[in-house]
Formats: C-alpha cells, structure tokens, sequence
C-alpha cells in the first residue's frame, strides 16, 4: 500500500494539473468560434465544437459560459451548413447541429434559468424545428412563446435577444403590417448593438449577431420594397462583419456594387 501512495499522488497531482488548464481551452474554443464566424467555415465551427464540448465538461470551469457558447458554435454550425448544403449528407448534419444546439441549450437553462439569450436561442430552434408543419406547430409552438417572453423578461435591452426575435417575426410574415413589425424590433436590434460595441468586452461577453441583424435588416427592407434603406443596411453590414454573405447577396440583388 505504501508503494502506491507516491503512484497515487503522482496521479492526484497530474488530474489537477489537466483540470486546472482546462479554463484556457474556453479561451480557445471562444477564438475558434470567432474565426468560424467571421469566415462562416463549416469545418471551422466543428474544431470550436470539439474544444467547447470538452470545456463545458470540466468541473474547473464556468459550467454555464462553457454550454452556452457550445450551444451558439452549434447553432451557428447548423446555419453554415443549411446556407450552404447541396446534398443530403449536408442536411443530416445540420439536423444533427440543430438535435445536439437544442439539447445544450436546455441543459444551459437547468444550470441558469434566467440565461437570457439561452432562452432566445432555445426559442428561435424550436421555430426552426416547425418549418410550417401544422403537427409540430402544435408540439413546438408553445416553446417558442415561452422562450421568447423569458428572453424579453430576462434580457431586455440585449441585442441578441431582440435580434433573434426580430428574425423570427421576419420569418413569419405573410403582410405588410408583419414585416414592419419585425422592422421595428430589428431596428431596435441595430441600436442596441451599435450601443454595445461602444462598450468595452468584458470576459467572453458575446460580440456576435451585430453584421446579422443588418442583413436582416436589408432583407425587410427589400421585401417592403424600400431598395435605398435596404442598399444602406446591406452596407452597414458588411461595415460590421466584412464579407457577409446575406449582405453581399442582397446588394447583388439590388444591382449594386458591395
């Protein structure tokens, strides 16, 4: 017994200097998911994926930033994929991100109820998930009413939050009265971000969905036919997040120059 016990603390104190380093795999997962962003890889968001998975697992860790940034590289994954897919192994996958994206957020919302963004996120799929089918309209729909009302309650001046609403009512719209609904909440959208990229990070303070939202923006602006205010959302978005592909395609659309 007495032999095993340097063994033993050799292992203790090598289990603690793994766990103790896994804080910076968050660090490395978090630039994984940037880059991936900014360059909208598909591959990319899968090496981020692997890093995140495995910090969110550690005990060392903010249980809660680790799952909710996995959820978002995964939910991020999931559109890069359905954007770009031309086969049927592409749609697998993207319903894989989607299936595994649903599951991290709900896990995230047992660790913190009042995440607000992880209820916008949670939200914003399970829409995704009805795709217009009645049966599961039924089944999802309301989950996303409650999602939504707790992101609001939870996060009111975040942009994500208003951003993701903002998509989704844009989504939906089948009339005037509707897009200029979603306008209204996107606009509110843009201003909230430009007051947030005034502000200093802290931590790993997510810095996403700004280029987004002003495609977005565009696209409603598009479809209500006003083609001035939706060249400058376009434009706006490319300022934001350089080579943006919604942004692009809508300036192309309109026949101009990005």
């Amino acid at each position: 017994m007495t032999r095993l016990l340097p063994i033993m603390f050799l292992g203790l104190v090598s289990a603690l200097a793994v766990d103790e380093a896994k804080p910076d795999s968050l660090r490395e997962g978090v630039a994984l998911f940037e880059k991936a962003y900014q360059s909208w890889d598909a591959e990319a968001f899968a090496k981020a994926e692997v890093v995140l998975r495995h910090t969110s697992a550690s005990t060392s860790t903010n249980r809660a930033e680790a799952l909710y940034w996995l959820g978002v590289t995964e939910f991020h994954h999931m559109l890069c994929l359905r954007t770009g897919r031309t086969s049927k192994a592409d749609e697998k996958a993207a319903k894989k991100c989607m299936d595994a994206a649903i599951d991290t957020f709900r896990k995230l919302l047992e660790v913190s109820p009042t995440h607000p963004e992880g209820h916008a996120l949670l939200g914003t799929l399970y829409g995704m998930k009805i795709d217009g089918n009645f049966f599961r309209a039924i089944r999802y729909g309301p989950g996303v009413q409650k999602h939504q009302k707790a992101a609001l309650r939870y996060g009111p001046k975040n942009p994500r939050v208003h951003y993701l609403l903002g998509v989704g009512l844009f989504n939906t719209a089948d009339n005037v009265r509707e897009l200029e609904e979603a306008r209204a909440v996107l606009q509110q959208a843009a201003e909230l971000f430009d007051r947030e990229r005034q502000q200093p990070r802290q931590g790993w303070e997510p810095r996403w969905g700004h280029g987004d939202c002003l495609a977005f923006l565009g696209q409603v602006e598009e479809r209500l036919g006003r083609r001035a205010e939706a060249e400058k959302a376009f434009r706006r978005a490319l300022e934001v997040h350089p080579g943006h592909l919604l942004a692009l395609d809508g300036l192309r659309r309109l026949g101009v120059n990005p």
